[in-house]
């Protein structure tokens, strides 16, 4: 378990449980023999003392996300594969909710008539759910969704299990879709400044295509001047007062760059002080945008 519980740490902590539930059931039907532990115990078991010295790798970069350029392009091959995963993906772009919300949507959420989608924060323990905010059916939300299935409580349900959609299922279209292009010759699905800062193809994410892509759209040319900000946000589920605007500013500095005129007071940190951005060497701005996120 130990290199996966490093790299892939919630995936390791899901395999943990379900040996963990499959020994407990095997013991209590008599099928352990007295004395012998759960491998699968990290709380009381010899597990606890051997992961002991093992710490979780994290990973402090942003998600990595198809520049909005390429969104319309990868949007047509993702409208050709077939399959309740890349109608996810389809409707995650579409509307710019995390995953997590649109795996777990339910019927019941929408409203037809108003064109509305409720997000709720759902809880099976305590079997309450708690309205977060609602959201707006575009005209493509809107035919994508009718154009589903209605034979689930859930909107976009496991094939098989009929239960919600793992968390690994938009990242599994990604890679099939950026397998696909590669193999056809094209440059693959990849998050072009990970890609160039890491000197290898990065992939990119829903979350980061969907979401960062939509605010450094909203940043960029003529948007900024028309977009409101906040609206931005409302759409993505944001509070107005969250931390969160300072990771998509990558759209601001470069248009800062072609356009200086436009942003004579930008202000960034540089170390302990500030400087306008538009008098920075060009090195030091390229280096503010390389370690800027979306």
């Amino acid at each position: 378990i130990i290199p996966i519980w490093q790299e892939h740490n919630s995936t390791a902590r899901s395999c943990l449980r379900c040996v963990r539930l499959v020994w407990s059931w095997a013991k209590a039907h008599g099928h352990v023999p007295d004395g012998i532990e759960n491998p699968a115990d990290r709380q009381f078991g010899t597990l606890k003392e051997l992961l002991a010295n093992y710490k979780a790798e994290t990973d402090d970069r942003h998600h990595p996300a198809l520049h909005y350029s390429d969104i319309p392009a990868f949007f047509l091959e993702l409208k050709r594969k077939t399959g309740i995963g890349a109608r996810l993906v389809e409707f995650g772009i579409l509307t710019s909710l995390r995953s997590k919300a649109c795996r777990e949507l339910q019927w019941e959420d929408l409203d037809f008539e108003k064109r509305t989608i409720t997000i709720y924060k759902r809880s099976n323990k305590i079997k309450k759910k708690v309205k977060m905010f609602n959201t707006f059916m575009s005209d493509q939300v809107y035919d994508l969704l009718m154009s589903l299935p209605r034979d689930n409580e859930l909107v976009f349900p496991a094939p098989q299990t009929r239960g919600v959609l793992s968390d690994a299922t938009p990242g599994k279209v990604f890679e099939d879709l950026h397998i696909q292009s590669l193999s056809t010759g094209g440059a693959g699905w990849v998050d072009p400044v990970l890609s160039k800062l890491e000197k290898k193809l990065v992939r990119a994410t829903l979350h980061g295509t969907s979401r960062a892509g939509l605010k450094t759209w909203s940043k960029s040319g003529e948007q900024r001047k028309i977009i409101d900000a906040e609206a931005i946000e409302l759409c993505m589920g944001h509070k107005l007062d969250d931390p969160y605007d300072g990771a998509y500013n990558r759209a601001t500095l470069e248009d800062a760059i072609v356009h200086p005129e436009d942003h004579a007071d930008l202000l960034v940190r540089i170390g302990g002080y500030s400087d306008y951005f538009v008098r920075l060497t060009p090195t030091m701005q390229e280096e503010i945008i390389e370690r800027t996120e979306y």
